[in-house]
């Protein structure tokens, strides 16, 4: 008696092959297919503005992921009545659930990285959101950070059809020197980000033509991560890594449920990795020098075993002294600085490496892996084991 095979799926993956990030969700979603799906998968190269192929309505395929950039790719897909997940965000239909990066806990993260290198004037430049509703987003949440800590914030919107397209060189000139006068009026030690690796990649090369230092007289960071695209900046471009291989995979386990008549939630966030600092956001943001240089030696030594003492002798300060402007400046006495840093490197291991916990102590700084392992639950609530198994390195 032969027995009958399972059929298999048939998924389309209609996303761009032009950028790193979209490439980065087709991988995540390629994994999650060689450990539990068992698809057949139809997938082309395509630009980030082509339409859904024509074959699409008839194609019986089971499910779709998609970038969704206008109506009519949106009516193209409704049509096919084919379950479709959207990876773009760009428009709302109910019939049609999102998945994509939480910008909210993105922007959280750059005022974050810039805070701990003690700046308070930060600046964004933005683009329309005609075909971006994410870019608006993360202005408005950025913004909204900085306002609420009270700190120095301006901002800048500007045409991404003037500023790119090389058909408009007349609108392109007009928007360059908008965002140049508006560099050379912020002041000295703003933090500068871009909505995305192309504007904060814009601003670096305006600041070079204007003369302005990076990352001394103005830092800057961008969003995506595109490591090409960011190792090729003057310096290197600081950014946040979107978390692609996640987004990926979890829009892949959505798909899954979807095809099985479940219901799924019709917007999903996903945190981002992180930010990864280059160059470009490599500096210490301090009028006091002695706070400048205390912050440069624990950043730098933090994870050498170093104490309270070295720091003390490295600045010629009283301990008094330094802990009341730590107090100041950052709400944090020294040794608190010292393991913050340390921390941060166990939670970089832990999702990169397969370092054992004992191999992580001792790289993090740690002279007991105990100690370590205790003051990682009390910052995180979460054991090492805990936290390696559920951020997993995608």
């Amino acid at each position: 008696m032969s027995t009958l095979k399972k059929k298999k799926r048939r998924i389309v993956v209609i996303m761009e092959t032009t950028r790193a990030y979209a490439r980065e969700v087709i991988r995540g979603i390629a994994r999650f297919n060689r450990e539990h799906g068992g698809w057949l998968v139809e997938f082309s190269p395509r630009g980030a503005e082509d339409q859904p192929p024509e074959w699409l309505r008839g194609s019986g395929a089971d499910g779709i992921f998609a970038r969704i950039h206008n109506e009519q790719f949106l009516s193209t897909i409704l049509e096919s009545g084919i379950p479709t997940l959207d990876l773009r965000r760009t428009l709302q239909h109910p019939e049609i659930p999102q998945i994509g990066p939480d910008d909210t806990a993105v922007m959280r993260e750059l005022f974050t990285h810039f805070r701990e290198l003690g700046f308070h004037s930060f600046a964004f430049l933005g683009m329309k959101a005609d075909k971006h509703t994410s870019m608006s987003l993360r202005r408005r949440a950025f913004g909204e950070l900085v306002r609420r800590a009270k700190f120095q914030y301006t901002s800048l919107v500007v045409s991404e059809t003037a500023l790119f397209s090389r058909k408009h060189a007349a609108k392109r000139a007009i928007a360059t020197q908008k965002i140049r006068e508006w560099l050379q009026k912020l002041p000295p030690r703003t933090a500068v980000i871009g909505s995305n690796d192309d504007m904060a990649f814009r601003i670096l090369e305006e600041c070079r033509f204007l003369g302005i230092s990076i990352p001394d007289t103005l830092a800057v960071a961008g969003i995506g991560n595109d490591e090409c695209f960011c190792d090729l900046g003057d310096p290197p471009l600081t950014s946040v890594d979107l978390n692609p291989q996640r987004i990926g995979y979890e829009a892949a386990m959505l798909m899954e449920q979807m095809m099985r008549g479940k219901t799924i939630p019709h917007s999903t966030l996903i945190a981002p990795a992180g930010v990864v600092p280059r160059l470009s956001s490599d500096t210490i943001a301090m009028d006091d020098e002695f706070m400048a240089s205390a912050l440069k030696y624990i950043r730098d030594h933090a994870c050498d075993e170093i104490g309270i003492r070295d720091v003390l002798d490295q600045v010629h300060l009283s301990r008094v002294s330094l802990e009341k402007r730590f107090k100041k400046f950052l709400g944090r006495t020294i040794y608190q600085e010292i393991l913050r840093i340390r921390l941060e490197k166990v939670r970089k291991l832990l999702v990169t490496t397969q370092l054992s916990h004992k191999q992580i102590a001792r790289e993090a700084g740690f002279r007991y892996q105990e100690y370590m392992m205790r003051v990682f639950r009390q910052a995180t609530g979460m054991t090492l084991k805990k936290y390696r198994d559920s951020n997993k390195s995608f």
